[in-house]
């Protein structure tokens, strides 16, 4: 059987035929097992109780594969939203689902129809990767972290390997407008769910101007890729409707991502825009301009109408975040997390080659608060892995980011269809802006980064299938 065969694999059997039920019962029982393990160990019997419900729903899910990866992504809008410390009771009922049905995804594709799921040598290495992983178990239990909080943090972590469905489910060109359609409907959903939080929290015992500044910092990574794809496929749209409808859904995600005070990503965000200026037609371009213009207006108006007579210290509040950016060390923000890290890295000295596991946490001292803290949150994604993983492991993993990202401006290049083009261009964009962000933050293995992650590498398999099978 011929790669492209394989690649193209429609998905469209079901569970029940060829005698295939004994396997999937097998698979069943192992993951009415796991809840069943932390119900004895944790006292979660209401969690058993509902993980037993979720696991026919995972079952019959299955007999239309498009059907449960649209729902994977789809029930995303809570999923990413969801940033809870410890295990909650969510986080048993929505684990059985992504991971269940990861599982499951995986043992009907190697064990049932025999297909094959490696094409290159970034799918061996991720592979590997994972595989690689599962001892760190036994490290992060000598160090002292429980069981149920390294599932947690290595079931966070294993999203990513979403892209394996993705790239193979989603084959026809329709299958990949409903997807990203659904992606929009997450982002709408989440922005909603961003503005209704930060005006509550102004409402409640609104005393002082200065409360302006605080910031809800969820899904700065979806705001940024969502803002970068909406506004690339606007200036692409010759239907006016369509065009302006992208354009209020971009405007309205970048309010959003204002509204977590996030500098970052609101630099790369301007960066971004800047890099698909040069890949999009003259029309396209100029729409940029002019929506870039319409888009500050409108953001203007909004704020009025929210803030009233708090505009000024608001644009003053944002203002002081872009300037404490170039502040370097003198910003107290900065000088907390040079501690963070000095923390971090005397853990790495102690533990180089094996990391101390996943979930584990150290202790740093925190100038703001004058106090020491304790945390397993790093500002800075490859010092959280190094920590966690050691040299050797976290090094397979940036490897693997390295050449997917120079993978993704490959085919930025080699691609010629307007559309595919697009999705290119906005998938290596978002790509990049992870790799840097992670520099400042931890956006990988953490919920929002490794399903985005999965979802933006599936996009980049699409294109590289297509390519293989002549198709672009």
């Amino acid at each position: 059987m011929s790669n492209s065969t394989l690649i193209n694999s429609s998905g469209k059997d079901y569970l029940f035929k060829h005698n295939i039920e004994a396997p999937y019962l097998i698979i069943t029982l192992i993951l009415i097992s796991i809840p069943l393990f932390l119900t004895i160990q944790n006292d979660f019997e209401l969690y058993f109780i509902l993980s037993l419900i979720t696991i026919p729903v995972i079952y019959f899910i299955f007999l239309n594969k498009k059907v449960w990866l649209y729902s994977v992504f789809l029930l995303s809008a809570y999923f990413m939203r969801d940033s809870s410390a410890g295990v909650s009771f969510y986080d048993i009922i929505s684990g059985i689902f992504y991971l269940g049905g990861l599982a499951i995804w995986f043992f009907h594709k190697i064990i049932i129809k025999k297909e094959r799921i490696i094409y290159s040598f970034t799918d061996w290495l991720i592979i590997a990767f994972f595989i690689l992983l599962i001892p760190n178990l036994f490290i992060a239990l000598l160090n002292g972290v429980k069981l149920i909080d390294w599932i947690r943090e290595f079931g966070l972590f294993i999203l990513i390997l979403y892209y394996f469905p993705v790239r193979d489910i989603i084959i026809e060109k329709r299958d990949l407008v409903i997807l990203l359609l659904i992606m929009l409907v997450v982002t709408v959903i989440l922005n909603l769910a961003q503005f209704y939080q930060y005006y509550s929290l102004l409402q409640k015992e609104f005393l002082y101007v200065y409360q302006l500044a605080t910031s809800i910092r969820y899904n700065q990574s979806l705001y940024t890729t969502s803002i970068i794809f909406g506004m690339a496929f606007a200036a692409l749209q010759r239907n006016f409707i369509l065009r302006f409808l992208l354009l209020i859904f971009s405007v309205m995600t970048v309010v959003a991502l204002i509204a977590t005070f996030s500098r970052t990503y609101w630099v790369l965000v301007l960066v971004n825009l800047s890099i698909i200026f040069f890949f999009i037609p003259k029309y396209g371009r100029r729409f940029i301009i002019i929506a870039t213009l319409i888009g500050t207006s409108i953001f203007t108006i909004f704020t009025y109408i929210v803030f009233k007579d708090k505009v000024e210290f608001f644009f003053y509040v944002l203002e002081k975040r872009f300037i404490s950016t170039a502040a370097g060390v003198k910003d107290i923000s900065i000088q907390m997390r040079l501690n963070e890290f000095d923390g971090a890295w005397e853990q790495i000295e102690k533990y180089p080659l094996g990391g101390s596991g996943l979930a584990r946490k150290f202790s740093y001292y925190d100038p703001i608060g004058v106090t020491t803290q304790r945390t397993h949150f790093i500002h800075n994604g490859y010092l959280y892995l190094i920590y966690r993983l050691g040299y050797p492991l976290a090094f397979v993993f940036f490897i693997y980011l390295l050449m997917i990202f120079i993978k993704s401006f490959y085919y930025v290049f080699k691609t010629k269809d307007i559309f595919y083009k697009t999705i290119a261009i906005c998938s290596a964009t978002s790509i990049m802006m992870m790799l840097i962000t992670n520099l400042v933050t931890t956006t990988i293995p953490l919920r929002e980064g490794s399903l985005l992650m999965g979802l933006i590498i599936g996009f980049i398999a699409i294109i590289e299938r297509k390519h293989i099978n002549r198709e672009l």
